[in-house]
């Protein structure tokens, strides 16, 4: 299942953070579509620490945000059902 939630933050010009575990995976490029950190306390905070630079750096801040909406723009319920959803629900019906 996707992280619907981080999909719409992405679609909203938000930056993520987000833990280097499967799902996120697929929408987080570190330091292209996001911030990514390993699941640790530490990596988390050190993560937050990297966030805090790119908001404090305008360019990075909207190359990141560009990025990222460009890659989950597409990734609407519509498409989520399709890739998803539906693939489970046709391998129960088997």
């Amino acid at each position: 299942q996707p992280p619907t939630k981080l999909i719409e933050y992405m679609a909203a010009g938000l930056l993520a953070v987000g833990n280097n575990v499967p799902g996120v995976t697929e929408f987080i490029r570190d330091q292209e579509t996001g911030i990514l950190c390993e699941n640790s306390v530490e990596e988390l905070t050190e993560g937050m620490r990297r966030a805090l630079q790119v908001l404090n750096d305008p360019q990075s801040l909207q190359r990141i945000k560009q990025t990222a909406w460009e890659s989950v723009r597409d990734r609407d319920w519509k498409y989520i059902v399709q890739n998803y959803v539906m693939p489970v629900y046709m391998r129960l019906l088997k």
